[in-house]
């Protein structure tokens, strides 16, 4: 049985597609209502729906490299070539906030504060930028290329790695670096900061993982990693 209403005026027959059952409009309105409660329901829950929400503007000329959102979950952040460039998405909003172009790649961000108004970029000509609510707001260079960036809140040290066995500090409180840290690694590929204690691994381009206190220059504990991998397996 066909839903499709017709209607004929002088022997000429007209097809109202769009017609059909509708809802009045105050239940169309507590459907909507319902579905957005649907995405805090639990899964399978009585009232639950799927529900797909698209951010707007999510996408880059070239590729996006690196993406974080940030501490308060208001705001994700994206960056991306080419040309090189940060993004700033407002979730609630779900639409770009602001766009920043940039001089050079970027190699890695950090988030400074729990929302979008401090950031560090790391460039890809050792240059390390502050960026601000209202944009760049300070620029300095480290003596190597770097790889990889992290933030330590309790020290405001902005710890940068890269191409060499050094860790390089920049207290943001003082405006000046700090004694690095020293590892045994020819290179330091990776950083990672526990939130719990704030111990710090360093991964080496030679699969050596180390654990440092950046409070006390001893060494906590190192893992070979490298060991365990086959012949040829990070390059030679």
């Amino acid at each position: 049985m066909s839903l499709i209403q017709v209607s004929s005026l002088n022997n000429v027959k007209t097809y109202d597609l769009a017609g059909g059952a509708r809802l009045p409009q105050f239940a169309a309105d507590r459907a909507k209502v319902g579905a957005k409660r649907g995405l805090h329901a639990r899964p399978g829950a009585q009232g639950s729906t799927r529900h797909v929400e698209v951010l707007q503007d999510l996408d880059f000329p070239g590729a996006c490299q690196r993406a974080r959102f940030s501490a308060d979950g208001e705001y994700f952040m994206a960056t991306g070539c080419y040309p090189p460039q940060l993004r700033i998405y407002e979730l609630r909003q779900l639409s770009m906030k602001v766009k920043r172009h940039i001089d050079a790649e970027l190699v890695q961000f950090q988030i400074l504060s729990d929302d979008y108004r401090k950031v560090a970029l790391l460039r890809a000509d050792r240059t390390v930028e502050l960026h601000a609510q209202y944009g760049v707001h300070f620029k300095t260079r480290i003596p190597s290329f770097g790889r990889d960036l992290q933030y330590e809140p309790a020290t405001c040290d902005l710890l940068c790695a890269g191409a060499g066995p050094e860790v390089w500090r920049l207290n943001l409180a003082e405006g000046r670096f700090r004694e690095p840290l020293s590892t045994g690694c020819a290179a330091v590929n990776v950083l990672a900061r526990s939130s719990a204690h704030g111990m710090l691994a360093v991964g080496g381009e030679d699969g050596v993982v180390e654990c440092l206190d950046p409070r006390a220059p001893a060494r906590l504990g190192l893992a070979d990693c490298g060991a365990a991998l086959p012949d040829g397996a990070l390059g030679g």
